[in-house]
């Protein structure tokens, strides 16, 4: 009784307003949840154009899949033809097998480096489909390593390939959209838009520029009713990934042996083409991005900002408690390589360092 007479003495006051509110949140949440997922269900990829770079495989494959299925023009971007083709194909026979008919399915041959190139292939797509409603600029490099094991050219590789390569693609459809006030623009980026560590000095730099890039167009084109998305996939079981593993450096294939699941493209396009019919800005591709996500607003809009309101704590309870995981992880690493080449410290004593290590970066975490 005395502890039940405390609370209302001292929370009595201001308890009832505190739960108000977070009803009024959730209500509010749910209503714009409603309206995203009616939003989705009306949405169609018919009669639309739809131009994807890096389109030959991965996740660029994946989403053309899906969008011919729905009877949506879709055009293939990428340097090589014989890829290209079999691309196609691809495209052709999973829409057999679902049931379309005459899918719509067309290639062109380009860098997006060479803007020259670019421009040729987006000319000769317009003129074969029609202006182009939208486009997925999916085109990518991903190498790994030590930031010093690695060149500079490695940097500007990344750089020109990942960010510039976007560039260039923008340059070559969005003109064309302003114009006709509408249209829709996705820009692949990465978890790793959002974070980095060991081995992604040189990737993370591109994918964290295509976020902002994402950001600055949404509030841009905004006025041109045209709609602008980020999405941030994990890591897929692709060609692109087993290349990157073979330079990735130990600590980084640790981490992700750890907390990283890999995914098939095709999950991560249907999450992906789900966001893209919602009219999500911020697209995530698994639970770990999303919460990353939730504390990397920025000025940006939430998908659904009555319910990110609720998440934003755990959000940061999540990114800070990945800080800890992964200064534990790093930390017993490098204790275990010291015992394997000094053979002196002996197991108390270093789980002792360890978790000595370990509440110092508790510390450190908490006070930023």
């Amino acid at each position: 009784m005395e502890i039940t007479a405390l609370v209302r003495r001292d929370y009595g006051n201001w308890l009832p307003l505190v739960l108000s509110i977070f009803g009024v949140d959730v209500v509010c949440g749910l209503i714009v949840e409603a309206i995203h997922q009616y939003k989705a269900w009306k949405y169609s990829f018919s009669n639309k154009h739809v131009i994807i770079t890096g389109g030959s495989s991965g996740l660029g494959l994946e989403m053309a899949k899906l969008i011919a299925s729905e009877q949506g023009t879709v055009t293939l971007i990428a340097r090589k033809e014989e890829q290209l083709k079999a691309a196609k194909e691809c495209v052709e026979e999973y829409c057999r097998e679902k049931g379309t008919m005459t899918p719509h399915v067309s290639t062109e041959v380009a860098d997006v480096c060479n803007k020259g190139e670019m421009q040729n292939a987006v000319c000769n797509a317009t003129n074969k489909n029609g202006a182009v409603d939208v486009i997925i600029c999916n085109a990518g490099i991903a190498k790994t390593g030590y930031a010093f094991g690695q060149t500079v050219e490695d940097y500007e590789q990344a750089m020109q390939v990942n960010y510039m390569g976007t560039v260039n693609t923008l340059f070559c459809t969005v003109p064309s959209m302003i114009k006709r006030n509408k249209g829709e623009v996705y820009l692949v980026g990465s978890t790793c838009s959002m974070l980095s560590y060991t081995g992604y000095a040189a990737y993370a730099p591109s994918k964290y520029a295509i976020k902002g890039l994402a950001d600055g167009l949404r509030l841009e084109l905004k006025r041109n009713n045209i709609q602008v998305g980020c999405i941030y996939p994990p890591n897929m079981d692709t060609p692109c990934l087993k290349r990157e593993n073979e330079t990735k450096p130990e600590e980084g294939l640790y981490v992700e042996s750890k907390f990283e699941t890999l995914y098939s493209p095709s999950l991560i396009a249907k999450r992906v083409i789900r966001h893209i019919k919602r009219g999500d800005p911020h697209m995530y591709g698994d639970l770990d991005a999303w919460g990353v996500g939730l504390s990397n607003f920025g000025i940006g809009p939430a998908n659904n900002f009555f319910l990110s309101v609720l998440f934003v704590i755990p959000g940061m309870i999540f990114t800070g408690a990945f800080r800890i995981l992964l200064s534990f992880v790093y930390t017993r690493k490098r204790f275990m390589e010291e015992d394997q080449r000094k053979k002196w410290v002996e197991g108390e004593n270093m789980n002792e360092k360890l978790w000595t290590c370990l509440l110092e970066r508790v510390s450190c975490v908490l006070s930023v």
